[in-house]
């Protein structure tokens, strides 16, 4: 990709057979890729077919991947910092049947501790238990504010609750499971986001539960 200078104001996007765009205040472009007529291989499908598995996955959370990692390290975009490691480390199966290895996968990056929890679901309650033990009482964290994320891949949805009021010292916490949720099985995630918002804690992937 080349830099494109003489440009009076920044531009992005296709333009004819050039894609423009704009990075650090410059601008840059390349020439559209052609498309080959030939059949793809059975790598290509592979590679593809991960690809896809993952974006999807990742792609209701862009967000606040890219904020959580912006706070390691500001000249990094989140999404790719996070996309790697699934891509390499958490898709099981043979094509074209991949699946991911929840259990493998840290959503949230950041220098908080991360959580440590116990989770309970009683069925017929729509509720999530959670209960955990604050090894150090009083200490500077204690308002850390805990971060549910809620993955259901039966129908592709992510839900999560930034604001949820329940802190790092409070040692327990009951959490609605989302209405649209039940009757399937989700995926639990955890993270600390500090009271002032600048600051983020791994993700805990705490389990799965069947709802009903």
């Amino acid at each position: 990709m080349a830099q494109q200078s003489g440009i009076l104001y920044p531009i992005s996007g296709r333009i004819g057979d050039k894609i423009y765009c704009n990075l650090n205040g410059k601008t840059y472009i390349r020439s559209l890729a052609k498309k080959s007529g030939k059949a793809p291989s059975e790598k290509q499908l592979i590679q593809r077919a991960k690809f896809s598995l993952v974006s999807g996955f990742l792609f209701p959370l862009i967000r606040v991947i890219n904020e959580s990692y912006r706070k390691i390290n500001p000249k990094k975009i989140g999404m790719k910092m996070v996309f790697g490691p699934i891509y390499s480390d958490a898709i099981r199966g043979e094509y074209p049947d991949f699946e991911l290895d929840y259990s493998r996968i840290t959503l949230i990056r950041g220098n908080l501790q991360r959580p440590y929890c116990s989770m309970n679901y009683v069925a017929g309650t729509n509720e999530l238990d959670f209960s955990w033990i604050v090894a150090n009482p009083g200490y500077e964290d204690g308002g850390d504010v805990l971060w549910p994320l809620i993955h259901c891949s039966a129908l592709n949805e992510f839900w999560y609750e930034l604001d949820s009021g329940i802190r790092r010292d409070d040692e327990f916490c009951t959490i609605r499971i989302p209405q649209l949720f039940i009757g399937h099985e989700i995926q639990v995630w955890l993270a600390y986001r500090s009271a002032n918002g600048k600051a983020f804690s791994d993700s805990s992937y705490i389990g799965k539960v069947f709802t009903h």
